[in-house]
């Protein structure tokens, strides 16, 4: 029997029945043998996830307490058995047969380079799963003035693809940053880079990892020919913490930006949010010699500058608005 190479990786949260209908969805459009984990973060809705994961010859992990999607997506690669993975959220569907051969060829061919999907928006009306007539997408770019509320928000990319190529409908796109919630790695590579290591609960996954790709000499890749649904709804099933969003904004720029990206933030947030500014500061410290162990750690990967980056992400760059980063931060 032929051994199995992709892991296939939902963290989820009271998702209840979207759970099963994602499965049933990837194992309608995949003929090959994969691996499934499903890490159960501290659900309270009472759904039999159980039986759910017997279903499908899942690995069923439940945490004890909440997590959060970055840390559940770390403890779902460390348990898996392939070479390669792909994270997806538990709320999204499969438009293509071909996607596990197109995905495995990309994955096998370029070692350093994470690998983004094409996301088609799925709308929960009334229980009915209906597709969105929204504009294309190639990935997506991330806010890097560091003195305003969108500081490392991204936004999706819908004007252009960073060589300006006409048509790329079945081309494989370079991509400032990864969105879309389909993330497809080499698992040696990613560790290599420490992945998601030190994001709290929810907020900047995303960005984090893209940034650190492209840092340390990798590459984000849309595979635009590879399709798939993501369910966005106006409100998540579970509480969102904002100190977190900002926490992880200063993690990451304390790891992997220059010290004025940090102190510029910083200034901005003592002026506008004191309060959620007063306990992020109590939390690095706290977080105090990880952050300079990962960023010790990171220093010694990094191959590009911050230059060569911003130069990649300003090709397709437009000014994220106040209206634009709430829709976005609260899609999913």
């Amino acid at each position: 029997m032929k051994s199995k190479e992709l892991t296939i990786i939902l963290p989820f949260l009271n998702e209840g029945s979207e759970v099963e209908k994602t499965l049933d969805s990837i194992i309608e459009h995949t003929k090959e043998d994969v691996e499934i984990i499903l890490i159960n973060d501290s659900s309270n809705d009472g759904y039999d996830y159980m039986t759910v994961s017997k279903k499908y010859g899942a690995k069923y992990i439940v945490n004890k307490e909440r997590h959060g999607v970055a840390r559940c997506r770390e403890i779902g690669i460390a348990s898996s058995e392939t070479k390669y993975f792909l994270l997806l959220d538990a709320h999204m569907r499969v438009y293509d047969n071909r996607w596990y051969s197109i995905l495995m060829k990309a994955l096998k061919k370029e070692t350093t380079t994470l690998f983004c999907l094409q996301s088609k928006v799925l709308l929960n009306i009334c229980g009915i799963i209906k597709e969105s007539e929204s504009v294309p997408a190639y990935g997506a770019f991330i806010e890097m003035t560091p003195n305003v509320e969108q500081f490392l928000s991204v936004s999706w990319n819908t004007k252009t693809v960073l060589g300006n190529e006409t048509k790329v409908s079945n081309q494989i796109v370079e991509i400032p940053c990864v969105l879309g919630a389909g993330y497809a790695c080499n698992k040696k590579y990613w560790n290599s880079i420490h992945g998601l290591k030190g994001l709290r609960n929810y907020g900047l996954d995303e960005q984090f990892i893209s940034l650190k790709v492209w840092l340390s000499g990798g590459k984000c890749k849309l595979l635009n020919n590879i399709v798939f649904g993501h369910v966005y709804r106006s409100i998540a099933p579970y509480n969102i913490n904002g100190v977190d969003i900002l926490y992880n904004k200063l993690f990451l720029s304390k790891v992997l930006l220059p010290p004025d990206y940090g102190v510029a933030y910083e200034k901005y947030l003592r002026k506008n949010h004191a309060k959620e500014y007063k306990e992020c500061c109590r939390l690095l410290v706290i977080d105090e010699e990880l952050i300079l162990q990962e960023r010790d750690y990171f220093d010694q990967m990094r191959v590009r500058s911050l230059d060569e980056f911003l130069k990649i992400n300003n090709k397709v760059y437009t000014p994220i608005t106040v209206q634009d980063d709430f829709e976005r931060t609260f899609a999913y």
